[in-house]
């Protein structure tokens, strides 16, 4: 299953959510393994209780839990095969807005904004 259908199913499960349907439920779990490439890992909970397909983030952040790490993900409408990382203790990496423009700040317009206040700085000082 893509990252595109995941997100899909999630908004429509949470438009749901938001006009009264269900609850989301947290889980906490310990990370077992993560699948880089689809965005998914798997998780045990204490109990032992196995958690597959569980999407690594959705929307502009996607974060890589390291294996072993304690996380905390959403189980959406009941269904345990929605499910989705909030946060975990340990990551690997982070990817911010699927990596376009290396999840920065878009540079050249910053620049441009540092530079004005920059001047705006330099006429207060001579003007002190």
């Amino acid at each position: 299953m893509s990252i595109e259908s995941e997100a899909t199913k999630f908004k429509t499960l949470f438009k749901q959510h938001l006009n009264g349907a269900k609850t989301a439920q947290i889980r906490y779990v310990s990370c077992k393994a993560v699948d880089w490439d689809n965005r998914i890992m798997e998780a045990t909970d204490e109990d032992g209780l196995e958690y597959y397909h569980i999407a690594c983030g959705l929307g502009a952040v996607v974060m890589k839990p390291a294996v072993g790490s304690d996380c905390v993900i959403a189980i959406m409408e009941d269904e345990e095969s929605v499910a989705v990382l909030l946060q975990a203790d340990e990551v690997e990496e982070i990817l911010f807005r699927n990596g376009e423009n290396g999840g920065l700040t878009i540079t050249p317009k910053l620049v441009e904004e540092l530079e004005k206040t920059n001047d705006l700085l330099e006429a207060l000082i001579q003007v002190l």
